[in-house]
């Protein structure tokens, strides 16, 4: 159970998790590669529909790209707690003022 999060660029969205981290809250990056580019790269399987076999680059699929290097997740598992909020909202407001 995560609560996704678009930073502007891959730049800010590394900058948060790091920031996140050392605060004691587990940020993740959750997709580092899109849905095709991870398929181009699977073992071809010859009854695995075409699209498996068929992906292109990074380039074919701007939009999913551009998602898979800017989102980043919070955890809102039930060992959340309101200190834990209060971290996230602070590290969130001083990486948003910059």
């Amino acid at each position: 159970m995560r609560l996704p999060l678009l930073a502007r660029d891959q730049a800010q969205r590394e900058d948060l998790v790091v920031r996140l981290r050392r605060a004691g809250i587990g940020a993740g990056r959750l997709y580092g590669q899109t849905l095709a580019e991870i398929l181009r790269h699977a073992p071809t399987d010859p009854h695995a529909p075409a699209f498996s076999q068929s992906t292109g680059a990074a380039a074919d699929f701007p939009g999913a790209t551009e998602i898979a290097q800017r989102l980043l997740t919070l955890p809102t598992h039930p060992y959340v707690q309101e200190n834990d909020l209060e971290v996230m909202l602070s590290v969130l407001r001083t990486v948003g003022s910059q």
